[in-house]
């Protein structure tokens, strides 16, 4: 989460957060002055803006910050759950609150899971939040859940609704205040026009276009391989099915 006096910026894991925390700590850091007196100065005033909580939700942002616009990243649920699979760090760093032995039970050979078996064992055993209203065939996926627990102001009271009379009845508008989603997809220009929405000068930020991939450490897929390439028919509309809410949300990334 980045505060700034402008904005908030939330960063979902997965969605190019590495490379637009890279850039707004580029740009939003003044320049240095020249003098030991204008140095001194600007040690002085502090900073304007801060690096902290670094996967940070909308219900945690503090105080002073709240009511402040919300700028955030979105990746097509299908591409993003290929990325989740190969980050693999579900393997070693679960969250405290995910039972790896029941996962065991159900997945003997967890935590080596292919992907299909990932799709399931992340949906089922994952998320934090508990009392869905739906059958546990009918449950929203690991993305889903992930994506209420970041982005609704009372999280675990939207998750005890949510089933698919609310889905339809696009019931996430009373749950969230105006938040900016950059799509990954096109992460260099919708950063710019959003920095340039706040008046940064064109000089300090025009580099943002032909940036190239910030990518964090870790295993990445290799070159050339597309999500597509890991699903089937079959797999594909299971993941559809349980990311139903974010397919309503975003439509453009439900195309066949």
């Amino acid at each position: 989460m980045i505060l700034t006096p402008g904005f908030v910026y939330i960063h979902l894991p997965k969605t190019g957060g590495t490379f637009v925390t890279s850039v707004l700590e580029r740009v939003l850091k003044p320049p240095r002055p020249a003098t030991r007196f204008g140095r001194f100065l600007r040690r002085l005033r502090g900073r304007t803006w801060h690096d902290t909580n670094k996967h940070g939700t909308v219900s945690e942002i503090p105080s002073s910050h709240r009511g402040l616009p919300v700028l955030t990243t979105i990746r097509n649920p299908f591409d993003r759950c290929v990325s989740q699979y190969e980050f693999a760090w579900w393997k070693e760093r679960t969250r405290e609150w995910v039972d790896r032995e029941a996962i065991r039970r159900e997945f003997p050979s967890f935590p080596d899971l292919s992907f299909p078996e990932f799709v399931e064992a992340s949906a089922r055993h994952f998320p934090l939040l508990r009392g869905s209203p739906l059958p546990p065939e009918r449950r929203l996926g690991y993305q889903s859940e992930q994506f209420v627990r970041t982005y609704f102001r009372d999280p675990a009271a939207a998750w005890s609704r949510i089933d698919d009379a609310w889905i339809a009845a696009r019931g996430w508008e009373g749950e969230m205040g105006p938040i900016r989603f950059l799509r990954m997809e096109y992460l260099n220009a919708d950063l710019h026009a959003f920095l340039r929405e706040q008046g940064l000068p064109a000089d300090r930020i025009d580099f943002v276009l032909t940036e190239g991939r910030i990518l964090p450490a870790g295993p990445r897929r290799p070159e050339g391989r597309t999500w597509e390439s890991w699903y089937t028919p079959g797999l594909r509309a299971r993941v559809r099915e349980r990311e139903r809410l974010l397919f309503a949300l975003f439509p453009e990334y439900d195309a066949p």
